[in-house]
């Protein structure tokens, strides 16, 4: 009799562990590696510069929009110490055609342009793109209402 009672309880519990998933624990997504510019990546194109090269004429050629230099530049700040710093050879990422150079922000009480940059860019060393951009005469004088471009770098 004690049988009959046991039976059905380990026949459930049976049927409860084949239908049980494993569940692997989840590792962390690996950090990016450094950007590989030999190939296109994250909707980038890549552009060899030749010689006689400026980042205007590239911005002019490829978006037909001179004005849009300073996105390539952004863009390229690791590779570039400055706009002039074109190589024969070297190769650029570009911005994606579809995507605006800039966004617009308008400034809050209390803000601070390297809040400002942490908040849209994770790094607050990143508040000279944005005084470049908007060519402020002292970054540390930021008023509520005004509106900044912020780049987009990628």
């Amino acid at each position: 009799m004690r049988l009959y009672i046991f039976l059905p309880i380990l026949l459930l519990v049976a049927g409860c562990a084949s239908h049980t998933q494993t569940v692997q624990p989840q590792t962390p997504e690996p950090q990016e590696a450094a950007v590989d510019i030999s190939a296109p990546y994250a909707n980038h194109d890549v552009y060899e510069v030749k010689s006689g090269d400026t980042l205007v004429k590239i911005a002019r050629e490829v978006y037909g929009d001179q004005s849009r230099w300073r996105s390539i530049y952004n863009v390229n700040r690791e590779r570039l110490r400055s706009p002039d710093d074109l190589k024969t050879g070297m190769k650029l990422l570009l911005p994606p055609k579809d995507l605006p150079p800039a966004i617009e922000y308008v400034v809050q009480e209390g803000d601070t342009l390297s809040g400002i940059a942490l908040e849209f860019y994770g790094d607050r060393a990143k508040a000279i793109i944005i005084a470049e951009e908007n060519t402020l005469p002292d970054p540390d004088m930021l008023l509520p209402g005004q509106v900044l471009k912020i780049p987009i770098l990628k």
